[in-house]
């Protein structure tokens, strides 16, 4: 093989390479996301009794124990990580159900979500960021 064509596989490889990483790096941003908007609580009225009723979207029951929240677009079981924007307090949850259906409102969290993110029973403006892991739904 002569050198110009050991220069010109070479070239043609350091393309292909290129355009692999570009390609990659643009599917990562296509799949991540972030969003910012108002929390809400759900599920707080809701005893151990009620809630194991009560269905979720994604399947199973509503359990008030556990890191969960409704988003209205997301896949169901895409973990998020949700930054309370006044303190900074973060929680990670799983995407479980549908909603919130109030104008103005981005994710609605269960009450130890909303425990660890200082915002009690009330509001918090907050950032979402998630990376697509869902795999049903809902």
């Amino acid at each position: 093989m002569s050198t110009r064509e050991q220069r010109t596989a070479g070239a043609g490889a350091y393309l292909t390479i290129v355009v692999l990483v570009i390609l990659l790096a643009w599917i990562g941003l296509a799949l991540a996301g972030e969003q910012i908007g108002w929390a809400s609580t759900y599920g707080h009225n809701k005893g151990p009794g009620d809630g194991a009723r009560q269905k979720v979207a994604c399947g199973g029951r509503l359990d008030v124990y556990d890191f969960t929240a409704a988003h209205r677009t997301l896949p169901c079981g895409t973990l998020v990580t949700i930054t309370n924007l006044v303190n900074k307090k973060q929680v990670v949850v799983t995407i479980n159900d549908r909603g919130p259906f109030v104008k103005g409102r981005i994710i609605d969290v269960s009450p130890p979500a909303a425990e660890v993110l200082g915002m009690g029973y009330g509001l918090a403006k907050v950032r979402l960021a998630w990376l697509y892991s869902g795999s049903k739904d809902g």
